[in-house]
Order: C-alpha cells, then sequence, then structure tokens
C-alpha cells in the first residue's frame, strides 16, 4: 500500500497482488477498508510530526500480533531488508524504532472506536454477530515487578498468586471475538467491571438477546438491571450468594426455564476460556513489555484488534472465525 493525500490506497498491478499473496498476513491486514480509520491522520498541531501516517505504525503494530514479531527493533530489521513490506505497510521511508511508540499514543486513545468499526464490519458479513456474548476475565502478567500500577491477583486456574493486570472482555461468542474490553489491576473483582463493559457497547445492546458469565458475575443486580431491556443474563449460581438455592441458575428465580434447555445454552460460555486461549498463545496477548496501565491498555488493544481483522478476513472468504489460523 502506499500513502496519498494521507490515505492508504491498495496497489492494483499484478506483482503487487502476487507479493500480498505471499504474505498471509498483509492479505489478511488488506481485507479492512482502512480508509474508515482516516479520523486517526488529523493532528492538534501544526503539521504532521516526522512525516509518516498513524495508520501505517497501525498496521504495522498489527502486522507485528499477527506474524509473531517480538520487538520493534526486529520489524524495523525486516522492514529494511524488505522494502516491499515496507511500503505495504503505508510507509514511504524506513522509520526509525523510537517513533513507534509516539505513534502508538496517537491511535490508543481511538482503539474503541477502531474496535467498533471492525465489529461493524463483522456484523456485515455475519447478521447474527453479538446476539449472544460472553463476560470474562483473563490475567496479563505485569513486565516488571516495579510496575506501580499493577498488583497482586490470585489465578484459579493455576491456583497461585501472579503480579500483573486483569483484562475484562466481552465476546461474540458465535465468532469468538471481542467486541470490548476494559484493564484493572489483578486484584479487582470481575463483576465491577460488569457495568464499563456494558456501557461501552452503548445503543450496541439493543442487538444482545444472551448473556452468559460464570458465577463471579452471579448476582440479582445483573440479572435485573438486562432483563428491563430484553437480554437474559445467564451466570452459573454462585451457591455463597444463596443459602439454600432452589434452582440450579439464579436466572430461574425470575423466568421459567428447563434445566436441560439452559444448561444447552450454557456450553457455549465455553468459548470465552477458548478466545483466551487464542489471543494468548497464538497472538501476543500475554507478551508483555511495557509498564503502566494505560500502555497496557494500548497493548491489550492492538492484539484485541488483530483478532478481529483476522476474523473479518475468515469471513469475507466464507471460513470459519473461530480460529486465528488463517487457511
Amino acid at each position: 500500500m502506499v500513502v496519498k493525500n494521507g490515505l492508504l490506497i491498495t496497489h492494483s498491478c499484478l506483482g503487487c497482488q502476487l507479493n500480498i499473496l505471499s504474505d498471509v498476513h498483509l492479505e489478511v491486514l488488506d481485507s479492512f477498508d482502512w480508509q474508515l480509520l482516516v479520523f486517526l491522520e488529523r493532528y492538534p498541531g501544526r503539521g504532521r510530526p516526522f512525516g509518516y501516517s498513524v495508520i501505517a505504525f497501525l498496521r504495522a503494530f498489527l502486522y507485528m500480533e499477527l506474524s509473531g514479531i517480538t520487538s520493534v527493533r526486529k520489524l524495523v530489521r525486516l522492514l529494511e531488508r524488505d522494502k516491499y513490506k515496507m511500503k505495504n505497510l503505508g510507509f514511504n521511508r524506513l522509520p526509525h524504532h523510537s517513533l513507534f511508540s509516539r505513534y502508538k499514543d496517537r491511535f490508543g486513545e481511538h482503539i474503541p472506536r477502531i474496535m467498533m468499526i471492525i465489529n461493524t464490519g463483522i456484523m456485515r458479513e455475519e447478521p447474527l454477530h453479538m446476539s449472544m456474548l460472553g463476560i470474562d476475565s483473563t490475567k496479563v502478567e505485569a513486565f516488571s515487578l516495579g510496575d506501580e500500577d499493577a498488583d497482586w491477583g490470585y489465578d484459579h486456574i493455576r491456583k497461585k498468586f501472579y503480579y500483573g493486570y486483569k483484562v475484562h472482555l466481552l465476546y461474540d461468542l458465535q465468532s469468538m471475538t471481542p467486541i470490548c474490553y476494559t484493564v484493572t489491576r489483578a486484584n479487582r473483582h470481575d463483576n465491577t467491571q460488569t457495568r464499563p463493559l456494558i456501557k461501552r457497547l452503548g445503543a450496541r445492546l439493543f442487538k444482545v438477546n444472551t448473556i452468559l458469565a460464570d458465577k463471579a458475575y452471579d448476582t440479582k443486580e445483573n440479572i435485573e438491571n438486562h432483563g428491563e431491556v430484553g437480554v437474559l443474563f445467564i451466570a452459573a449460581r454462585n451457591k455463597r450468594n444463596t443459602k439454600k438455592p432452589v434452582n440450579k441458575y439464579r436466572i430461574q428465580d425470575y423466568l421459567e426455564l428447563a434445566d436441560e434447555k439452559i444448561d444447552q445454552l450454557y456450553k457455549n460460555r465455553m468459548d470465552c476460556e477458548h478466545a483466551n486461549f487464542l489471543l494468548k498463545e497464538q497472538l501476543g496477548l500475554s507478551d508483555l513489555k511495557t509498564t503502566g496501565r494505560e500502555k497496557v491498555q494500548v497493548k491489550v488493544g492492538i492484539t484485541l484488534i488483530a483478532r478481529l481483522i483476522q476474523a473479518l478476513h475468515q469471513l469475507i472468504h466464507e471460513k470459519s472465525p473461530r480460529t486465528t489460523i488463517i487457511n
């Protein structure tokens, strides 16, 4: 891709297309219409600092996520050897590695908007997108014990304490893709982020039919608040919240629903665990090399955007979005 009037324009020549096809990660990136993000190029100061495209840097960070490149210096060395790849990402000349963190600050605050735009694109390909959501959290260990924004939390899977953060997510369970997220210290309870996550949905909440959650989210407030807008909030029963529970699920205290029906529906919640696995093992969610909650939040957001673009690419090519493996 080349930069023209601040926009990224796709190469149309046959040779360029063959080069794209030889790199599946570039092909994935080019499945998205980057002109939808032209607002990133606006700069509040006079002129554009350093003369680079913000979108080019975003594409570069996403390319790192998709291809497993672990540092900016490694990416810059790769682009120095491969000028075609450099131009395809949107750079008209090789950027110095020190510029990446500065440009990351430029697009970092827009990550929720970027995710919403890509999710809208996914919805065009799959109309049922966002009808059934899962809410969950996953741990991210801090890069350094000196990170003052992090804290100690308990990993219930490995049965041990860790120092770091929690990433709280709303997922579309059909595609196993992230809708929105927050980042907190590791010691924050999962349910404290239910309201902030739902608030980030905005009007998109009316698209949702069901939200599935584990027992950490089992409260009357969650069921009642979501029920007011026609959303079934189904969480596993937390026995500590009720002395003698009559029903298997708290939602059954409000609606007559058979155990078998809810059990079948609730099986979909396990897709949250699989989605977390994809983000950590196939992408770079657990590869944290920065400190401070704001910077961690941007790093997490880049990983989530990469996952969304993967899913969009798969849907456009009529393939399953439920994997990070691009066929």
